[in-house]
């Protein structure tokens, strides 16, 4: 991750800088106790597979906060993802099962530079499959995750997250969901959020498609349930969480 410097007027502060091609992104400082987003990868693979291979992001440094949140389109009636690697990434859920042919999970660590280039999340039945690996900065180490996540299993063009309720100032609220066939994007969100990435593993109706967005909570409370529309409908699955800031 390079640091560019950005003047305003008299004023100069560090930015965090990605860039994609040849065009960089600039993410401007948090506000004091706030999460920031400081480097992401997005993989896929549209092979019937029982895993999915992500590329560590660039720049990460010890005591970041690192997520890998993941998603496919296997229609077994059971959690199909797998606590792949329990002695490195604690699995803190997964949701799906035969009804929405749509199937999540996020795993998560706090860096502390044995991290290997790449992690290979696994689940037990064959299907195209998608991930999202995830560097921040400014999620408490001790307690990340503010409060229960909540989750919806559906059918239909939309998914819609129960409310949460966020219990400390400045979360980051995040909402991950999959659909059943790659013919679900483009996706949109209501309630405030940003779509972060909007995925598709393979093309049509025999494929997966999904995506994550998130949002910054001020102030702790009730954040409202959140609704995906996708632009078919189909079988899907999402969770809305939220992360607490150190």
């Amino acid at each position: 991750m390079r640091k560019i410097l950005l003047l305003l007027g008299a004023l100069a502060f560090p930015v965090q800088a990605g860039f994609v091609g040849n065009t960089a992104i600039m993410y401007p400082p948090a506000a004091a106790g706030g999460i920031t987003i400081e480097s992401k990868t997005v993989n896929t693979d549209p092979g019937s597979v029982s895993s999915i291979t992500l590329t560590k992001p660039t720049g990460v440094a010890t005591d970041d906060f690192l997520i890998l949140l993941v998603g496919n389109d296997d229609g077994t009636n059971f959690s199909t993802w797998i606590d792949f690697d329990p002695t490195n990434w604690t699995q803190e859920w997964e949701y799906g099962n035969s009804s929405s042919d749509a199937q999540i999970s996020a795993y998560w660590r706090i860096a502390d530079g044995t991290e290997a280039t790449t992690v290979t999340p696994t689940h037990a039945g064959s299907a195209q499959t998608w991930g999202v690996y995830i560097r921040l900065d400014g999620v408490d180490t001790t307690t990340p995750f503010d409060v229960a996540e909540s989750n919806v299993v559906s059918v239909g063009s939309t998914a819609t997250a129960p409310s949460i309720t966020t219990a400390t100032n400045n979360a980051l609220a995040l909402v991950l969901w999959a659909w059943d066939g790659a013919d679900g994007s483009t996706f949109s969100i209501d309630n405030g959020f940003s779509i972060e990435d909007d995925i598709t593993a393979g093309s049509g109706g025999n494929a997966s498609s999904g995506g994550w967005a998130t949002k910054s909570i001020a102030t702790a409370g009730a954040i409202g349930a959140t609704i995906v529309t996708a632009s078919t409908s189909d079988g899907n699955t999402a969770a809305q969480f939220a992360l607490r800031p150190e």
